[in-house]
């Protein structure tokens, strides 16, 4: 079976068990009170090739300040911009409802975008990638401006929000305020080679 092949039956195996992208599910977890952390397991395998591909731009940018015999073992960040050599607008006021789906389910940059963001990584010797994160949201502006007496609130908030950056921006507020940053689930987890069949988790 060649890799290309082996990529689509993943692929396509993960998808009959998790058919919603794993950024709009991890996003509805939030509201668990005892959300459940992400792991390897919830990945398409599109997903774990635009994480390899992170931590490849990320190896990029580190090259000239490691030596030659660290470069693939060092730990490091990815974050937005390293997972895909394209531009992904994420939370744009251009943004529509419709686009979002569509590009959580075609685009597996977008997706890892709006579920990791910025995370830590690891890499053995073996090839094995051990990712660390926290699903929470960032900006502490749902917080700031409530705590200021928003004229009219949360609505007042989410207004702004969708000014600011559409669609998206009104879930940035409504996930800020369930799971702000540092208040998000922890989990880490570990995706295998890219040449692997393995599927663990951790």
């Amino acid at each position: 079976m060649s890799e290309e092949t082996r990529r689509r039956v993943a692929e396509a195996m993960t998808a009959l068990v998790h058919p919603i992208p794993v950024n709009m599910r991890m996003y509805l977890n939030n509201f668990r009170e005892h959300p459940t952390p992400l792991k390897n397991e919830d990945l398409w395998e599109s997903d774990r090739d635009a994480i390899r591909h992170a931590i490849e731009a990320s190896r990029k940018r580190d090259a000239r300040s490691l030596h030659p015999l660290d470069r693939k073992m060092a730990p490091g960040t990815i974050g937005y911009g390293d997972y895909s050599d394209e531009d992904v607008i994420v939370e744009s006021p251009s943004e529509n409802v419709a686009n979002v789906i569509y590009q959580s389910l075609v685009n597996p940059a977008y997706r890892m975008e709006t579920t990791l963001g910025r995370a830590k990584f690891r890499q053995d010797p073996s090839g094995q990638i051990e990712v660390d994160d926290a699903y929470d949201f960032a900006s502490p502006r749902a917080h700031t401006d409530l705590m200021k007496k928003e004229p009219y609130g949360v609505l007042g908030v989410m207004a702004k929000g969708l000014i600011e950056r559409g669609p998206l921006g009104v879930g940035n507020v409504i996930g800020n305020i369930m799971r702000s940053q540092g208040e998000g689930t922890p989990f880490t987890f570990t995706i295998p080679p890219k040449s692997s069949t393995s599927t663990g988790t951790r």
